[in-house]
């Protein structure tokens, strides 16, 4: 495997370092164990069980400075601060600690062995271009993407300024951001997908000027739509998203407020509002035309004419929903803007 992912000078500090394998191995450890035989159909069948709950949990205790812990060899120190809250200890049932502890032995195996902790990130890079790969040549235009994943920089975002994954177009980059957040671990867990949308979202368009509801919402329903429907991927991380996706939201917005409070709203992170699920509605009931109109985006030109409409089309969803639409002779892009303006008129 030909290493990719880099790391900034900021990772020459031991405690940061460490800080960041952590997370990764936990990673690790919970994607093995959950994406295993019926794990997370054990969990999911719990009356109080839930795996959600103990991502959220082990994210939290890292992110918090009385319970974090800054060394590889005290991890197992970590899932002692675990397993003694209270949820856990009273209401999970047998079967379930017992599978908690494995993860827990196994973490500490992982945390001891030679395997450098990026490599978790490394094949996460491989498989997130491969998702966006294969959603192009899908749409006939499997030659927008590179043939190989292209570079992916970690740096430490200590405040949690960042969204977790930023793209530069130039520099054929994608920036990663370690933040010390209790959503952290939950996004290195589904590193793949958010670097899957990275690819399909800003890397793949040939139109650099598609705005932030384009990129954000528009193709994040492309790319769910197409996990969904890949039975090869373990569907609980489907699961996994839109949580994520609210808690990351949630804190990139409360950061923005006290470092620049003129720009504290959503809008600023992924445009126009609402947006998401109706394009996600429309994917669901509509397949054929969604997937159409995904694949006119991703192919426009470089066009501001061109980016406009589909933000237009995008907005007026949002605006009149999708149930009172006659969308069996749409095809593109502009049949659906024109319908949109007579129905909005």
């Amino acid at each position: 495997m030909q290493k990719r992912v880099t790391l900034t000078k900021q990772f020459d500090n031991p405690g940061i370092r460490v800080g960041l394998d952590i997370l990764l191995i936990l990673a690790r450890t919970l994607d093995e164990s959950l994406s295993g035989d019926g794990t997370a159909d054990l969990f999911d069948r719990s009356d109080e069980g839930s795996w959600l709950e103990v991502i959220q949990q082990l994210g939290r205790l890292q992110a918090d400075p009385n319970t974090r812990v800054a060394d590889k060899n005290k991890i197992d120190d970590l899932w002692a601060a675990f397993f003694a809250l209270n949820p856990i200890k009273n209401l999970y049932e047998p079967e379930l600690l017992s599978v908690l502890e494995e993860c827990r032995k196994k973490s500490v195996a992982h945390a001891k062995g030679s395997d450098d902790p990026l490599v978790y990130l490394e094949r996460a890079n491989d498989e997130g271009h491969d998702i966006a790969r294969k959603i192009l040549a899908d749409c006939k235009l499997g030659k927008q993407l590179g043939a190989k994943p292209v570079g992916v920089e970690i740096f430490y975002d200590e405040p949690g300024e960042h969204y977790c994954a930023g793209t530069s177009r130039e520099n054929k980059t994608i920036y990663w951001a370690f933040q010390p957040v209790a959503h952290g671990l939950a996004g290195v867990i589904i590193a793949e997908r958010i670097l899957a949308h990275e690819y399909l979202s800003h890397l793949a368009p040939k139109n650099s000027l598609l705005d932030l509801t384009i990129q954000e919402q528009w193709l994040v329903s492309a790319l769910k739509a197409a996990l969904e429907a890949d039975s090869s991927k373990p569907y609980w991380k489907n699961r996994l998203w839109d949580p994520y996706r609210d808690a990351l939201q949630s804190h990139a917005v409360e950061v923005a407020k006290k470092l620049k409070p003129g720009s504290a709203t959503p809008r600023r992170f992924s445009g126009y509002p609402g947006v998401l699920p109706i394009t996600d509605a429309l994917y669901y009931k509509e397949q054929a035309l969604s997937h159409a109109l995904t694949a006119e985006i991703l192919g426009q030109k470089e066009s501001q004419e061109l980016a406009d409409l589909a933000s237009e089309v995008a907005r007026g969803l949002a605006g009149q929903g999708i149930s009172q639409l006659d969308l069996s002779n749409i095809k593109n892009l502009t049949g659906l803007a024109e319908l949109l303006r007579k129905r909005g008129a």
